[in-house]
């Protein structure tokens, strides 16, 4: 009697395991799904909306503290502009590799915001390569994507600051 209890304990830790492997797998192809449909979209409007940004960095620099003095009100200018030139690179990359990879525009004579916002005026007085970061999935390239449609940088900032 307990060996049949015991299988049945162990035919439930495999059920329970299948599940699981698949919630997994298809939360893994609606991720891959998403990036690719919003690597599918134009990027002219999010590169405008950049290009229009290109002040706030160029004023503010890498890590601005919005309150001099405060480290924890120190912003991460470095990093958004890698997370923006992901969001507006169009290389001639395909559509599925862009949203594997996650290409990013770099310069080897810039630093990543200058980089970001010569790419996204088309300054064509430096040399940009992509940088590919595939790391891991890229998820908040759906909304940002998607926001760059209609919000500039700025704009953004103020929506991510009332939520």
């Amino acid at each position: 009697m307990k060996k049949i209890k015991r299988f049945k304990l162990c035919g439930a830790k495999v059920c329970s395991f299948t599940k699981y492997a698949g919630v997994l797998g298809i939360s893994i192809l609606a991720g891959l799904m998403l990036l690719f449909a919003v690597y599918a979209l134009p990027v002219e409007d999010m590169k405008a909306n950049v290009a229009r940004s290109s002040e706030i960095f160029n004023y503010e620099g890498i890590y601005p503290q919005m309150v001099s003095g405060y480290k924890y009100m120190q912003l991460d200018n470095y990093t958004d502009s890698i997370m923006l030139g992901a969001a507006i690179y169009d290389g001639p990359e395909g559509t599925m590799d862009k949203a594997v990879n996650n290409y990013h525009p770099d310069s080897a004579q810039l630093s990543p915001e200058l980089a970001l916002t010569n790419y996204a005026n088309e300054v064509s007085a430096y040399e940009y390569f992509q940088i590919p970061y595939g790391r891991y999935w890229h998820g908040y390239l759906v909304p940002l994507k998607l926001l760059l449609l209609f919000f500039d940088y700025s704009d953004i900032r103020v929506l991510n600051f009332f939520l």
